[in-house]
């Protein structure tokens, strides 16, 4: 890439180069609490300027201290002005590696975001995986977050630690947070724990916006195993039914009564249910009966309730993920073999996905009022061959 004005074909030497990012860290660290209060994301912008075919910096020192300056990173935006096109990859390859380029990545829609601020969001499954990860990223964005798990402890600040674990740098205000969450230890098969958690996120925080049923169980059977000589069990089939597909049901009528009570927002919309359906809905996976019935159950009834509740302006989508980092699939993979051949199954990326990836997807729904009684696959394009 050649720069066409010639009264911008400047020498810039490596020393010269590092002395601009330097001017960066000065000036990000002098405007970072204006910008942070006036901006709803925080920008940062990288540049890198040279003239010649070595490596700019020898290490990586030099990124890690500009991109620490600033913790809470929404959007990198890197501006490099070269001579080669070769040169561009390898600084692009150069950032990527950068131990602190992930955040940035899975950070751009979590912090700061505008369209989260003041819901009352009720989450069920929230004591691990997408449950989990969707409770903390409405609660750091500025929601009011009631979490419904059979694991929670009946101690508010154990459970509250549980809750951020890992992400103790990042929360900002940790007494505003606390007083912004609360914890019911319950079943979702309950329907006491459930309008309990109801009840207590209307009389906290005055109403209930948005509920994300997450709470589900899994097991693999088959449904006659020749070999054992034995018959899919029973009590399997029910307890993962009862939980996954009759555990929705009980939370959608409920938080449904809830938020009629609503008065109309912005939108013109009195709430958003959102539950979380799977890929066996569409896939019929070999040894997965159970939760193949349970995911179809909770993809069929999508756009019935969805039309029950149109008349009340509440809105009803179903997220089908495919295999994402969690404890349910984490579990089930001793070695590393095992999840290489699960990722080969999607068509691209070839990955599992990451639990803020499936709230990036809860809140294109919340944002955008089109989506209604819809099963949205979130599976990398996975595909099951006959095995």
């Amino acid at each position: 890439m050649q720069l066409k004005s010639k009264e911008w074909k400047l020498q810039f030497n490596e020393k010269f180069a590092a002395v601009i990012l330097l001017s960066y860290v000065v000036l990000l660290k002098f405007l970072q609490g204006e910008v942070q209060r006036r901006l709803p994301h925080n920008f940062f912008v990288w540049s890198l300027m040279r003239d010649n075919d070595e490596k700019l910096f020898s290490d990586r020192s030099i990124c890690d201290d500009v991109l620490q300056t600033w913790k809470h990173i929404d959007i990198a935006f890197l501006h490099i002005v070269v001579p080669k096109h070769q040169f561009l990859f390898e600084s692009i390859n150069f950032v990527t590696q950068c131990k602190y380029v992930d955040a940035i990545t899975l950070q751009r829609t979590v912090k700061h975001n505008q369209i989260m601020r003041g819901l009352v969001a009720f989450v069920t499954g929230a004591a691990s995986g997408l449950g989990k990860r969707t409770a903390f990223n409405f609660l750091v964005n500025g929601s009011y977050v009631i979490s419904l798990d059979k694991e929670h402890s009946i101690d508010h600040e154990e459970n509250f630690d549980a809750l951020c674990a890992g992400n103790n740098n990042s929360l900002g205000d940790i007494e505003l947070l606390k007083k912004n969450c609360a914890f019911v230890k319950g079943d979702v098969t309950c329907t006491k724990d459930v309008a309990t958690s109801v009840e207590k996120a209307q009389e906290e925080w005055g109403s209930l916006d948005v509920a994300i049923n997450c709470a589900g169980v899994g097991a693999n059977h088959l449904i006659y195993n020749t070999s054992k000589d034995r018959c899919h069990r029973y009590d399997i089939f029910q307890r993962i039914v009862n939980t996954n597909l009759i555990g929705t049901f009980n939370v959608v009528r409920l938080v449904s009564r809830a938020m009629a009570k609503n008065g109309l927002n912005a939108k013109q919309e009195r709430g958003v249910i959102i539950t979380t359906s799977s890929i066996d809905a569409f896939q019929g996976r070999k040894g997965g009966v159970a939760s193949c019935a349970a995911a179809g159950g909770i993809a069929s009834l999508t756009l019935p309730v969805a039309r029950d509740l149109a008349s009340l302006a509440i809105r009803v989508v179903a997220i089908a993920p495919g295999y994402f980092d969690t404890p349910m699939i984490s579990n089930n993979l001793q070695i590393s073999s095992e999840k290489y051949f699960l990722e080969s199954f999607n068509t691209f990326p070839y990955r599992v996905g990451h639990p803020d990836e499936f709230f990036r997807c809860v809140q294109s729904i919340i944002d955008n009022q089109m989506i209604n009684g819809e099963i949205i696959k979130l599976d990398a394009g996975c595909f099951f061959p006959y095995l």
